[in-house]
């Protein structure tokens, strides 16, 4: 990954590179009872894909392979990627986890040896058979009657080096018969599930149907059936299926094809085509489509039993969410303490295959896990808005207003509890405690971090969630809301420290760093921090403006502003040198703590103006003495 490139006049900061979670370490499904959700990371955009003639894809959850050279295979489906009889195609690509997309598509191609009767065929998840490489795929199935259609699970058997799948055999059909529930006006749909692999046997995990002694359709929260895995294995060699057992009232005896199935989450609503994966020390991982806005999380100790209450991982209204994988960073097929969970995202209220992407969120699962702090930043937007997160924003003019800059854990710790960051319609921003953020209306985006429910031993400040007459939320110290709103919620203690924030913001051809305000030419690139007054070892840093060309300096001449103190000699391991440099015919002034200035052609390191702390570094509570 390059640290810094050179863009028409701006410069990317070395010091805030996109970052791949790192390698997976030991967990077990119950450390995942409590989680924290990244925000939302487009990985391919809706242009990306038309780019790549990929209408409609991902139409399942995807099946991902490891590849060379840090890159994986993606499959999934493209529906209109086959022919007019046949016009779905299993898609393979080649790319990272941050962008599936990034080596192109490999092949696309129809299911091989698929038998009559089904009007929609295709594949996605995919598991390796450990021992002899065999790699199987589960295959979604669909008859049509009555204007309606009909799910099952089918199996098939996946070639690496042609991208082809050849059709095995059916797994599981639903409980209700096809004709009963199509002439009654019912869509069956068990989605497309994982293959996981459990004490030797591999499991699919679908909510069945039925019909209750009423006649009406009943579903469950979630079913799983299972086949030995050599069995399986054996069969496939031999281009066929061996049969699959649901579980019902306690034993595998029931047939897949047809039989009644438990369920293992009585009182839920069906999980909606869930993908399950093994945890690296035990136990699996379930994430599913609670609804087509909300994706939803639980965990079980042996796949069965003990599953946690679903957590609600991200949800919004204003787009349809899909087809969602869990992939670990490490091996796709196990979940360390860090995992990625992907879905295809419509950008429209309802499902449009020519208006849609792929995103991903970073869950970490925080039970039992050390922490540590993260800065939580008040920003101001040009129309006077605000948005408080710990995530990044760099839109136009959006800059951290003065005062609002607080301290989170990044994980649970001991008297705290989460704060959601949340939205209210498109640009309604908000931080919460409630996980339901008002309602469904609203939208789930990620988890900010922790906050002391009490006043801790250390230094901190009372926040309150304030919220203006016009719909503007923001957070604040003060419980009048700086007199401009009301306080509608208490969210807790957060850790405070005097520190400044001083940030690079850029334009085209201009840098301005500053701890103040900007114009809406200038977007935020990233941050320091500076000491709020003049200590021991440390000298004023001035903003200053020279014609167009925004600049810092220690000298006072200038007659610019305080933007805050900077430490003349480096305090500890943690502070970084900063330096301001020049570059282009205009000879424009920028800071970086790089001292090759970022290899900007004909850049010229002007001088080495001080040390700061990094805004990614853990939050500091006390400044510097």
């Amino acid at each position: 990954m390059k640290r810094a490139l050179v863009i028409i006049g701006l410069l990317s900061l070395p010091f805030m590179p996109g970052r791949e979670a790192s390698a997976s370490t030991g967990i077990s499904s119950q450390n995942c009872a409590e989680v924290s959700v990244g925000p939302a990371e487009v990985v391919v955009t809706n242009a990306a894909r038309e780019r790549h003639q990929l209408g409609g894809w991902p139409e399942t959850a995807l099946g991902v392979l490891p590849d060379s050279g840090g890159f994986h295979r993606f499959v999934s489906v493209n529906p209109f990627g086959g022919t007019m009889t046949r016009p779905q195609a299993n898609v393979v690509t080649r790319g990272t986890l941050a962008d599936p997309l990034a080596g192109g598509v490999l092949s696309s191609t129809t299911v091989e040896k698929l038998p009559g009767g089904y009007e929609w065929a295709g594949g996605g998840p995919v598991f390796r058979d450990p021992d002899s490489g065999l790699v199987l795929q589960v295959l979604h199935l669909e008859r049509y009657a009555h204007d309606r259609f009909y799910g099952e699970l089918h199996l098939g058997r996946f070639d690496v080096a042609t991208g082809r799948t050849t059709y095995l055999g059916p797994m599981v059909r639903p409980r209700v018969d096809m004709e009963a529930a199509l002439s009654r006006g019912y869509n069956i749909d068990l989605g497309t599930s994982s293959l996981t692999l459990i004490d030797g046997y591999l499991h699919v995990y679908f909510s069945d149907a039925s019909f209750d002694v009423a006649g009406n359709l009943a579903v469950t929260g979630l079913s799983t059936a299972r086949a030995p895995l050599g069995e399986v294995i054996a069969a496939a060699r031999s281009g066929t299926v061996s049969p699959w057992r649901k579980y019902h009232q306690g034993e595998w005896a029931s047939p897949g094809i047809g039989g009644d199935a438990g369920d293992l989450q009585p009182g839920m609503p069906s999980a909606w085509a869930p993908n399950v994966i093994r945890a690296a020390e035990g136990g699996v991982i379930m994430v599913a489509a609670a609804d087509d806005r909300e994706i939803v999380m639980s965990s079980s100790p042996d796949g069965l039993t003990g599953w946690t209450p679903r957590i609600p991982l991200f949800r919004d209204p204003e787009y349809t969410n899909a087809y969602v994988t869990a992939v670990g960073t490490d091996d796709p097929s196990v979940a360390g303490r860090q995992f990625y969970v992907y879905n295809t995202q419509f950008l429209d209220k309802q499902p449009n295959l020519r208006n849609m992407q792929l995103v991903r969120h970073l869950i970490t699962c925080t039970a039992g896990s050390a922490t540590t702090t993260v800065p939580l930043i008040r920003h101001r937007f040009p129309d006077g808005r605000h948005r408080v997160t710990t995530t990044e924003v760099k839109s136009p003019g959006a800059y951290p207003e003065y005062g609002g800059i607080w301290g989170l854990y990044r994980t649970k710790h001991a008297g705290t509890a989460p704060l959601y960051g949340c939205r209210e319609g498109t640009s309604g921003y908000f931080i919460t405690r409630d996980v339901r953020c008002g309602g469904k209306d609203n939208a789930l985006l990620n988890t900010e971090g922790w906050i002391h429910t009490t006043a801790p031993d250390v230094p901190s400040a009372l926040l309150y969630r304030c919220r203006q007459a016009g719909g503007d939320s923001y957070v604040s110290i003060d419980p009048t809301c700086e007199g401009a709103g009301t306080a509608s919620e208490t969210l807790g203690h957060a850790l405070w420290s005097p520190r400044v924030l001083f940030s690079r913001f850029a334009s085209r051809d201009d840098h301005w760093e500053t701890s103040g305000a900007v114009t809406t030419a200038y977007a935020r690139e990233g941050s320091w921090y500076l000491e709020p007054a003049r200590t021991a070892g440390t000298v004023p840093l001035y903003g200053c403006l020279t014609g167009t060309d925004h600049f810092v300096t220690r000298d006072a001449g200038c007659a610019g502003r305080t933007e805050g103190y900077i430490h003349t000699a480096r305090p500890s391991e943690a502070y970084q040198a900063i330096y301001r440099c020049s570059w282009g015919p205009s000879r424009e002034r920028f800071t970086s703590i790089r001292d090759d200035c970022e290899g900007a052609p004909g850049a010229v390191r002007e001088a080495l103006l001080g040390y700061v702390l990094p805004a990614d570094a853990p939050f500091t509570m006390a400044a510097a003495s």
